[in-house]
């Protein structure tokens, strides 16, 4: 029983993937962008760079990968894809070392994004410019939360139809599963 439960799990929230760890490749920190952090590929298979700041991830089953601390996956509006690497506040940012190398602030009003595939919201607050948010995506927790639903519905329905291959790129290479989709028949005049 405890058995037929984890099978339905691992199926209604994770890729189906075909691993083969004699095929991953040797990576090292020096080999990686940015802070030259590793982690695992979404099938927990091999070690991969994380992902650095604007590049893509989370997505499908983590399919477009993780990032790098202090980094947060953010899910943008039209929500239903991958997300971007962003570097989002913790906390009310109000203390003296965080405005130490910045030349001008904005205020950012109130409002929620999906961080990691939940809901996280902020109070009005003072941010330096060059963060990378300037306005929040949804209004409040209730509007997060529909998208939040939204997004988890598009994995469900992108993991039943799609295997991970054993090696090569995560973005390039996408395999067919069992499903087919039926094929239109097209009526060509002569």
């Amino acid at each position: 029983m405890i058995y037929f439960l984890l099978v339905l799990d691992v199926r209604a929230f994770a890729l189906k993937c075909v691993c083969n760890p004699n095929e991953c490749d040797i990576i090292r920190s020096e080999d990686c962008p940015g802070k030259g952090y590793i982690v695992w590929d979404p099938c927990r298979c091999c070690k991969v760079c994380a992902r650095t700041f604007g590049e893509a991830c989370g997505g499908p089953g983590g399919f477009s990968g993780t990032c790098e601390p202090p980094l947060s996956c953010v899910s943008k509006i039209p929500v239903g894809g991958s997300g971007i690497c962003l570097d989002i506040p913790t906390h009310n940012e109000t203390d003296v070392d965080h405005f130490k190398n910045c030349t001008e602030t904005i205020v950012v009003e109130p409002g929620c994004e999906i961080v990691n595939r939940k809901c996280k919201c902020w109070n009005r607050m003072q941010l330096c410019k060059s963060r990378s948010i300037v306005k929040w995506d949804f209004r409040n927790m209730q509007e997060c939360q529909l998208n939040v639903a939204n997004l988890v519905k598009s994995e469900l329905e992108f993991d039943e139809d799609y295997t991970v291959p054993p090696r090569g790129s995560y973005e390039a290479t996408i395999v067919r599963g069992h499903k087919e989709s039926p094929k239109r028949e097209q009526n060509v005049k002569t």
